[in-house]
């Protein structure tokens, strides 16, 4: 239910910033990134992309970048992939190689 609905999936991304430490960390560290380096940033690898809660972060933060989210689970990618259209993430690309 929720990988097909955007205000579901974003309230989902909300619940984990609650829930994990580690999220609320990250976040930080990519708004000072945001802040320092704004424009210079012109690419990202998120390699274990899973839900893709970072790679939706960063492409709220950093929007005119192309963004490369590699995970290797096939309905995540998928999922990810739809959520990324639908919030117009144009730059944003998911991938899932073969293993």
């Amino acid at each position: 239910m929720v990988e097909r609905n955007v205000f579901l999936r974003r309230v989902f991304y909300l619940a984990l910033g609650m829930l994990f430490l580690r999220q609320w960390h990250v976040r930080a560290e990519l708004k000072r990134i945001a802040r320092e380096r704004g424009h210079a940033v012109r690419g990202i690898l998120d390699a274990g992309s899973g839900f893709g809660q970072y790679t939706y972060l960063m492409g709220k933060l950093f929007p005119w970048a192309q963004i490369f989210a590699v995970d290797v689970k096939d309905e995540q990618v998928s999922d990810c992939r739809w959520f990324t259209e639908q919030v117009g993430h144009k730059y944003t690309k998911f991938w899932n190689p073969p293993i």
